[in-house]
């Protein structure tokens, strides 16, 4: 399940768009009015002070690490090697309507 669904589907268990203004939504923008406070941070708006998460739900956030362990080489010598253990895991994030937010002020 990607995160749009389980966004898309958070969101119409929460009654904060119908199933037609979901559609409209993905059809046009390609994306739900509906963003954490980075998502909307990066698109130059900011949350209006005091306001609440309207949506709170469960999405896939990525890690990416390498960890140092210890290896030897072809030869016999012991030395150290870098491994990926990039992984997904399920984090609770926040989500903000466009009511909620303004337009960033230079």
């Amino acid at each position: 399940m990607t995160n749009t669904t389980i966004i898309v589907n958070a969101a119409l268990d929460a009654g904060i768009f119908t199933e037609e203004q979901i559609k409209q939504y993905l059809e046009s923008i390609g994306e739900l009015p509906l963003h954490t406070f980075n998502g909307w941070k990066e698109r130059g708006f900011v949350v209006r002070k005091g306001q609440k998460a309207a949506l709170k739900c469960d999405i896939w956030k990525y890690s990416k690490k390498t960890e140092t362990v210890p290896a030897k080489t072809p030869e016999g010598k012991e030395t150290e090697q870098e491994i990926d253990i990039n992984h997904y895991y399920k984090k609770l994030s926040h989500f903000f309507t466009v009511a909620q937010v303004e337009p960033v002020q230079a």
